[in-house]
């Protein structure tokens, strides 16, 4: 093997909605070898020409790369750029420097890739083996691997130790509180931007949005979605839940509830503030994520409801 230089050893490519699993598999190895992932370079690329630093990166300058690839991968601004880039490098080099984690259920993979390249097992062994998965690949395309000492060990455990320590802080403060708020405030404002959004581009959808008494609706073809954040102490956010309720009728009038899901606001990383779901606690959303998330749940609702309507009109 030509024993060729990379600026990162690893690169992942990922859809917007995979950035939390992107970022655990990052933060395992980031500390073993050098890795790529756009949300920890966010500031170097800012000031680059985004399609020119992503060519590099995918088509020249990782020794490894790893798609966490679900359907429309391809398709969005970045990962269409992404792989451009890497369907370039393959003219070259074949599909060997590519590691496709397929996250869909059932899987599916790009029909022009080769299946000696995919690893279909991230569902059933978890991350944890996914991890090894990647870290062979690296080490036979002729990466390295630095091998953890007690040093390492205890280094982050003092580390995980300060951040809960900062969390908890955080949690049982009125500057935490505040922090909530103002971000149930942004929420609010991007559930409006995204329903303009929306009807900006699909000409005739319409898509109702009100504030309330602290409550936000959106609402269409009689279905609603509420969102209303409850705390009980102005210096902890410890019983503190910020709920989101599929309903019909589509406003607040003795409503129906469907579904309703709870999310406790929290921080994952010391930069980081998330939506973390209550009975998932592995899953959690930023802001922007969780407007993708509500809009889905509803959409779909009226999707289906649409298709039933359909299937008894001929029957």
């Amino acid at each position: 093997m030509e024993n060729k230089e990379y600026k990162y050893d690893v690169a992942f490519s990922f859809l917007k909605e995979d950035e939390n699993l992107a970022q655990e598999l990052n933060d395992l190895l980031k500390d073993k070898t050098i890795t790529f992932l756009y949300s920890k370079r966010q500031a170097k690329i800012a000031g680059t020409d985004g399609e020119e630093t992503f060519n590099k990166v995918f088509g020249q300058e990782s020794r490894v790369v790893v798609v966490l690839y679900r359907k429309g991968w391809g398709n969005s601004s970045w990962t269409r750029i992404e792989e451009t880039a890497i369907k370039n490098r393959a003219l070259v080099e074949g599909y060997e420097f590519t590691l496709f984690i397929p996250l869909d259920e059932p899987p599916s993979v790009p029909n022009y890739l080769p299946k000696t390249y995919i690893w279909f097992g991230i569902h059933k062994y978890g991350i944890k083996v996914a991890l090894s998965i990647i870290e062979s690949k690296i080490q036979s395309e002729g990466g390295k691997i630095k091998v953890e000492t007690p040093e390492d060990i205890a280094k982050r455990i003092k580390e995980e130790e300060q951040f809960n320590n900062k969390r908890n802080a955080f949690l049982n403060s009125e500057s935490g509180v505040e922090a909530a708020r103002l971000e149930v405030k942004k929420l609010y404002e991007l559930l409006k931007s995204k329903k303009e959004s929306i009807e900006k581009d699909i000409n005739g959808f319409s898509i109702g949005f009100e504030e309330k008494n602290q409550n936000c609706f959106v609402h269409s073809y009689g279905y609603s979605l509420r969102f209303y954040w409850e705390y009980s102490s102005k210096d902890s956010l410890m019983d503190s839940n910020l709920y989101i309720a599929l309903q019909s009728p589509k406003r607040y009038d003795s409503p129906t509830i469907i579904n309703e899901y709870r999310f406790n606001f929290d921080i994952v990383s010391p930069d980081k503030k998330v939506w973390i779901f209550e009975t998932d606690r592995k899953k959690y959303f930023t802001s922007e994520e969780l407007v993708n998330f509500s809009f889905d749940i509803l959409l779909k609702r009226i999707e289906k409801e649409n298709k039933t309507k359909r299937l008894k009109k001929y029957l």
